[in-house]
Parts: structure tokens; C-alpha cells; sequence
């Protein structure tokens, strides 16, 4: 039988922080887990106390350093035990780690955060305030930022995709024949551009490539010369040695093709073959450690079309509507490199739907039949049934290729729907969509100053980023960033 040990307090001077284990009141901001010493377990039995830790009723004690409790049970524990409920912190490693008592705040990780005022949690944990906000009533403050200049003459028809830490944008055209091959990377840590390197085999001067992120290069292909035909090349870019590396042949012609990474490997389909005609569904693949393309799926693939809809997660490409409107999706299944035809859904048929895959479900938000639309719905693949959105939604619009209307997550089940056509009219709202929650929302602070008709667009750490385009008919050299509450 166990005998009942007094109640002890420890300061401990750690990380600039002058701390009380045990201590009754926690303040704000000031929790910090302990790491446990020279503890001992035993089979069933009391375990050693953990350095600056007291146990009151349970029969498993402070874990040892590196060790766990093969038998005993939980318990709470005033200063932190395997399994139990720290109230003044003590974590012992190896060991199960013990949760704060927060009283009025609320614990996000190890921490007792304020959640109105705090600019790492900003009304809810791991929301950080980007781009110098604050943090006001638990929402960050200027949701839309304008971009520091990138040094880069204005243009439209950009290659534009986000790295793991920056937002590159590259090519493009002002008026019909001034076609570019330069670039830039905005950090929007620090809100600065620096330039794409010129060094190796940069691809030539176009307007309309498309680029996306290996991990490791940038992969930017097709696209189309002064003359408006497509091209079948591209390059590697290199961020940290700043250089280009030459892109093997192999691929497919296209102005604006789709990209997509799966299992390290680039998925290649739609665009198309000279301005705007059908989409061919053929897919391609390109291997960038390797630099040499491989099959892709062909058999069973849907027939070329116009207006149709792409979204991929990262083990399937989903495709849904055309024009004339349908209500049909295709499935490609990227490891077993095959297309499927998804069931019959309830969702109305439809032409130029934006559409999102949000790391949980698939949406599709407006488009067109005989006229605009301004329903929205999800579906999950592998389920049965679509689920239609409810609440307050956007106006009626449309997605046009090239011109404007994009929906992009930006954090995981949360997701952003900015633009898109209402009649001939570019939207400038930005919307927020939440899948868990069935709804968007939108506030006025989100919306963009500038139309950025065929610009470049981008999400990276919970942000929403835009560069060049067109407004009002005039080329632009205006980049945007808008963080959603």
C-alpha cells in the first residue's frame, strides 16, 4: 500500500520564463511541460515520481525517462503522470504527456492561449496571423494585404504556383505579341520578391504554361508562342540553386494544361491544342527525378470537352460537367491509372462550375445550363449521394479558362472561391468555404481590389495569393494576399 505524499512546488527558470510546477493558477501564455527525470516504473506497482512532480491517486507513477508502465493504471496526476491530467505540467519522457488546465483560456498544444488577442491562435488554435496582422477579437486584422512590387513589368497569363515557402509566378503577355521568360518568388513571410534565376535551360519567352510544385523543382510546361501555338517544353526550376534544368521530350502540346503530383510524380491532361478548342482528356506522366515521361491512362478516359470542371486530391482526379451542360464526373484513379464514371449524382447538370477538392470532399459551386447557377454542393468519393450547400451562398457565376473564377484550400475542410464571371461582369468577392460546417461565409474585408483577370493564383499557409492579370482591360502588376478568419 502506497503512502500518500505531500504536496510539492518547484520554480524551474526555463526559456526565459520563470515557472511554478504545481502552483495552484496558471498564468497566460506562461504553461511550459517540464521533462521528467530519474523515474523508475514498476509492473503494476506504484512508478517513481518524476523529478518536480507529486502523484496524488493513481497507482502508475511519473514515467521513467524513455520508459512507459507495462501494468498500473492512469490516475491524476498534480504534476503530470503517464496517462493523467497535469494541472501543473510535469511531462516525462517517453512518456504520455499531461494537458494544462486552462480554466477561462483555452489549451492549444501545451500551451493556455487567449484566443482574442493571440496572434499564433487567433480564434481558434494554429491560426496565425500573417503579414504583420494582429490579432482583434479573434480575427486577424486587414484581411487583404496588397504585395510588395515584384519588379516585374505587368502582364496576364502567368505560370504561378506555390512552393513550400514562396509564391512563384513566371512568363506571360502584355498586349498580343510581348511575351516574357522572367519571374519571381515572393516570400510572404518577409514580403519581398527575389528573381527567377536566368541560369540553364530556361524555357523561351510565352503566355499560358502552367507550373506546379515537385517538393523539389518547380515544373512549368506548355504554353503558347507569339503565333498562339502550343508548345511541348519546359523546364525544372531549381529555387535553392536558383537555375533551370531542361525538361526531357516526350510531352504532350498544350496551351494551359492541368497539373497535378501524386506519389512524386506529375499528372498531365486537359488543355488544349490551339486556342479555344476542346480539352483532350489523355493523360500524361512525367517522372521529374527521373526527367523522362511514362504512360498514362488512356483506356476508358472521357472524350474531349469544353467546360468541364478539375479537381484532385492527392490520389484520384476528379472532372465533372461539359458543355453542352451534364451532370457527369469521371473518376482517374492515379495508382491504378485508370478512369472511372462515377454513378448518377442529384446534382443539376452544368457547364464551367468552379470546383475544389478541400483535403476532405469535392465541391462544385455555380456554372451554367441555360443560365448562370447559384447552388453549390459535395460530394465524398466512394459515397453515394451529393450534399447540397446550404445557408447564405454567392451570387450566380461562372469559371471561363483564362479568365477568371478559381476555388482553392486553403486549409484542411476550409477552402476559398474567389471571382468568377456574373454575366460579362469579373466578381472581385472572395468567399469561405467550410465542409464540416456546410456553409460559406463572406465578409467584405476579403474582397479584391483588383479584377486579375487571367492572372496567376496560388494558396500557401492558409493564404489566398493573386498576381497580374487584367483590370478593366489594362494589364496589372498588382499581387494580393487574403487570409480567411
Amino acid at each position: 500500500m502506497s503512502t500518500a505524499r505531500p504536496r510539492s512546488y518547484k520554480l524551474l527558470f526555463s526559456a526565459g520564463a520563470l515557472l511554478c510546477l504545481g502552483c495552484p493558477q496558471l498564468l497566460k501564455d506562461d504553461f511550459r511541460s517540464e521533462t521528467a527525470s530519474a523515474g523508475t516504473s514498476g509492473n503494476g506497482n506504484p512508478g517513481g515520481a518524476a523529478t518536480g512532480s507529486t502523484h496524488s491517486g493513481g497507482s502508475s507513477g511519473g514515467a521513467a525517462t524513455g520508459s512507459t508502465h507495462a501494468g498500473g493504471t492512469g490516475g491524476i496526476a498534480t504534476g503530470g503522470g503517464t496517462g493523467g491530467i497535469a494541472t501543473g505540467g510535469g511531462t516525462a519522457t517517453g512518456g504520455a504527456g499531461g494537458v494544462p488546465s486552462c480554466g477561462s483560456l483555452t489549451t492549444c498544444g501545451n500551451s493556455c492561449v487567449e484566443l482574442q488577442t493571440s496572434e499564433a491562435h487567433c480564434g481558434r488554435c494554429n491560426h496565425a496571423c500573417l503579414g504583420g496582422r494582429s490579432c482583434d477579437a479573434g480575427n486577424c486584422s486587414a484581411a487583404r494585404l496588397s504585395l510588395a512590387a515584384a519588379g516585374l513589368s505587368a502582364r496576364s497569363g502567368v505560370a504561378a504556383t506555390a512552393t513550400a515557402s514562396e509564391f512563384f509566378v513566371w512568363g506571360g503577355i502584355a498586349g498580343k505579341i510581348s511575351l516574357f521568360n522572367d519571374g519571381a518568388l515572393y516570400d510572404p513571410k518577409l514580403d519581398t520578391w527575389r528573381a527567377v534565376g536566368t541560369t540553364g535551360a530556361r524555357p523561351s519567352a510565352r503566355a499560358h504554361a502552367s507550373a506546379i510544385w515537385t517538393g523539389q523543382h518547380v515544373f512549368v510546361f506548355g504554353g503558347e508562342n507569339k503565333q498562339g501555338d502550343p508548345q511541348s517544353d519546359g523546364g525544372l526550376y531549381d529555387p535553392t540553386r536558383n537555375e533551370w534544368l531542361a525538361v526531357a521530350s516526350g510531352g504532350p502540346a498544350r496551351i494551359a494544361p492541368h497539373l497535378y503530383l501524386s506519389d512524386g510524380v506529375v499528372w498531365l491532361l486537359g488543355g488544349t491544342a490551339s486556342g479555344p478548342a476542346l480539352e483532350s482528356l489523355d493523360a500524361y506522366r512525367f517522372d521529374p527525378k527521373a526527367n523522362n515521361w511514362l504512360p498514362g491512362a488512356s483506356s476508358g478516359s472521357p472524350s474531349a470537352r469544353s467546360g468541364a470542371s478539375f479537381a484532385a486530391s492527392a490520389n484520384a482526379l476528379f472532372v465533372c460537367g461539359a458543355t453542352p451542360a451534364s451532370a457527369d464526373c469521371f473518376e482517374l484513379e492515379f495508382s491504378k491509372n485508370t478512369w472511372t464514371k462515377l454513378p448518377a449524382t442529384a446534382a443539376a447538370a452544368r457547364s464551367d462550375a468552379l470546383a475544389c477538392w478541400d483535403g476532405s470532399v469535392l465541391a462544385n459551386f455555380g456554372g451554367r445550363d441555360a443560365a448562370e447557377l447559384a447552388d453549390g454542393y459535395w460530394f465524398k468519393p466512394g459515397q453515394a449521394g451529393v450534399t447540397t450547400v446550404q445557408g447564405t451562398l454567392p451570387s450566380a457565376r461562372h469559371a471561363e479558362r483564362l479568365s477568371s473564377g478559381v476555388w482553392l484550400g486553403v486549409e484542411p475542410a476550409r477552402s476559398a472561391l474567389a471571382g468568377g464571371l456574373g454575366g460579362a461582369k469579373v466578381l472581385r468577392e472572395v468567399w469561405l468555404f467550410e465542409s464540416a460546417a456546410n456553409r460559406f461565409s463572406h465578409d467584405a474585408s476579403w474582397d479584391l481590389l483588383q479584377e486579375h483577370r487571367d492572372g496567376g493564383w496560388a494558396s500557401l499557409n492558409g493564404e489566398l495569393l493573386v498576381w497580374g492579370g487584367t483590370h478593366d482591360g489594362t494589364h496589372s502588376a498588382l499581387g494580393e494576399r487574403v487570409q480567411l478568419r
